[in-house]
């Protein structure tokens, strides 16, 4: 019964993602997006990593250089990248609402995600906020504390990630 147990969970343990190939490391992703190490520094970075949507990544330079990419997974679409250079007033107010929503004090409240839930995370090296934030994808949206620096995300991305379409 055990041993009948134990391959059905292998089984399934094997056979989940076989399918799609393991996305890039999200990691990966930003020093490849990051580019040269001749900029200015990263204040902010964002990826996250899934079998079946692809990674996506996006960074803010403090110089306001901001750049995304969105690599989706093999047959779904052609890959998008767009930088642009955000003005020292937007890059000012982007430092002081991300300082405001204090993501440094965000943790995750599960040891696992749920099926298919991916893990974004979060990267700052701000004058008031150093730290890596990594939360499930549910957590980003569900925590009320944590829905603030979502947003913040979500405005940046979804600004960056059309900006090459204009």
């Amino acid at each position: 019964m055990a041993a009948a147990a134990l391959a059905v969970a292998l089984g399934v343990f094997l056979a989940e993602g076989l399918d799609t190939p393991p996305p890039r490391s999200g990691t990966a992703v930003l020093r490849g997006l990051a580019g040269d190490a001749d900029g200015a520094p990263i204040v902010l970075a964002w990826s996250v990593a899934h079998p079946h949507w692809g990674t996506e990544a996006l960074l803010v330079r403090s110089d306001g250089r901001a750049r995304y990419l969105l690599d989706p997974p093999s047959g779904a679409g052609a890959p998008i990248r767009t930088e642009l250079t955000l003005p020292p007033t937007d890059v000012a107010e982007l430092v002081r609402r991300v300082t405001d929503a204090r993501p440094c004090e965000l943790t995750s409240k599960r040891r696992a995600g749920r099926a298919h839930e991916s893990r974004p995370s979060l990267e700052l090296a701000l004058p008031d906020a150093r730290c890596t934030v990594a939360l499930w994808f549910d957590e980003w949206r569900e925590d009320p504390a944590a829905r603030q620096m979502a947003a913040i995300v979500t405005e940046l991305r979804e600004s960056l990630r059309h900006a090459g379409s204009r």
